[in-house]
């Protein structure tokens, strides 16, 4: 019975049922018959009825038929477009008002960015008011300072701490990259403890569980061992840990100071979110 099984799934069939045809009948399994007539069926040749018990092969023809070729495959579909590219800029209540804007349009200028993604918290708010002005203290208000009346207004989105239903707040929406700038202590707490309850601090938890980069820009001086831990705990997961430190070596003309030291921060991240900007200016010279 094996060798029949063999012979009937190879290309050695018609050698077998020559066999079968050329020795005396014998005694052929109800399995056996199966076999063979699915095998003849399998090579087109007219079936031949089996009888139980001993019987008799009658002589086909073995010719097989040529397999039909198969069509060969049309060109693969096309590659569906490559995802946009999203950042989440967030900012918290830390003092450090002018770090985020100017970021923001830096990366709006050279991050080829479809959607920057910006939100804003109350206690923000009411920093951004005492360094900013009034006017741009509100979302809207801090919108029109990045962008003014370029073409770059349709690209960024303002989001409510609130509005837990922006699509930041999924891991289905990918992001090249999360800021928290300026990031304040109790914001690090809430991030290196998974706390989630506003959209700032659920977009900084996304980032961390997708692994996307996430670069805390703390601003607290002296640092307590309880920040030191979280900012510890919040490096152990992934974070980059980018405090805006001015880069004295630059050097700068005192009334170009802040400016240009903000500058360098922000080459800085670029050079995080693997965004390339050559900047000489800003790096480092000997």
């Amino acid at each position: 019975m094996l060798w029949l099984f063999i012979s009937l799934c190879d290309n050695s069939f018609e050698s077998e049922m020559e066999k079968i045809l050329t020795r005396p009948t014998q005694p052929v399994s109800l399995g056996c018959r199966i076999f063979i007539q699915c095998r003849i069926l399998c090579h087109h040749v007219p079936t031949v009825p089996i009888k139980a018990g001993r019987c008799k092969v009658a002589a086909v023809s073995m010719s097989k038929t040529p397999r039909e070729t198969q069509p060969e495959s049309g060109p693969s579909s096309p590659r569906e477009s490559a995802a946009p590219r999203a950042l989440a800029l967030l900012i918290s209540g830390a003092s450090g008002g002018g770090l985020a804007p100017r970021l923001a349009k830096v990366l709006l200028e050279h991050a080829s960015l479809d959607t920057l993604h910006l939100v804003v918290t109350s206690a923000a708010q009411k920093v951004l008011r005492i360094e900013l002005g009034r006017a741009f203290s509100t979302p809207e208000g801090l919108r029109d300072m990045i962008v003014g009346s370029s073409e770059s207004a349709s690209r960024v989105l303002m989001w409510d701490d609130a509005d837990l239903t922006a699509p930041i707040s999924s891991g289905s929406y990918p992001l090249i990259g999360t800021v928290v700038l300026p990031c304040s202590a109790g914001m690090a707490g809430a991030m290196a403890n998974g706390i989630s309850r506003g959209l700032v601090q659920r977009a900084a938890d996304v980032a961390l569980k997708q692994r996307w980069p996430l670069i805390v820009g703390i601003r607290e001086t002296p640092m307590s061992q309880i920040l030191l831990r979280n900012l510890l705990v919040l490096a152990q997961a992934g974070a980059h840990i980018v405090p805006p430190i001015p880069a004295f070596y630059l050097t700068p003309d005192p009334a170009l100071a802040m400016e240009r030291y903000i500058d360098h921060y922000c080459v800085r991240v670029l050079d995080i979110l693997g965004i390339s900007l050559e900047a000489k200016e800003l790096r480092w010279r000997a």
